[in-house]
């Protein structure tokens, strides 16, 4: 779940559709993202009924370490990939971010950190 004021816009990444920006100033080091049970959802496997297969393959990732399918329910599933992010893994699992992000800046992370085979394309 993000812990920050967020909103989806068209992204500048070629290819990448929309993104996820800051709504405020976050200063370095802010945890902005933390799996909240409850809230985002864990799978051990994706289902077999096809429309919330496809959903689950474009929107949730496969967890390098739990091995678990995780959906973020709230927007933070439009963070884009980047190869060089402005957030990055904290020691236990959450976000946080690597520099001081201005108001109305995308937010992106390297999906390598946290996701098995992100670029598969399942």
């Amino acid at each position: 779940m993000m812990l920050i004021e967020t909103y989806v816009a068209p992204s500048a990444i070629p290819g990448a559709g929309y993104g996820l920006f800051s709504r405020d100033s976050i200063p370095a080091g802010t945890v902005i993202w933390r799996f909240v049970p409850g809230i985002d959802v864990a799978l051990d496997e994706l289902p077999t009924e096809p429309l919330w297969r496809k959903f689950l393959m474009k929107y949730a990732y496969r967890d390098l370490t739990t091995k678990q399918w995780v959906l973020c329910v709230d927007d933070a599933r439009f963070m884009n990939h980047s190869e060089h992010p402005n957030t990055g893994e904290t020691s236990d699992g959450g976000t946080q971010t690597l520099v001081d992000i201005a108001p109305d800046t995308e937010l992106t992370c390297d999906y390598r950190e946290f996701a098995e085979n992100p670029f598969a394309g399942w």
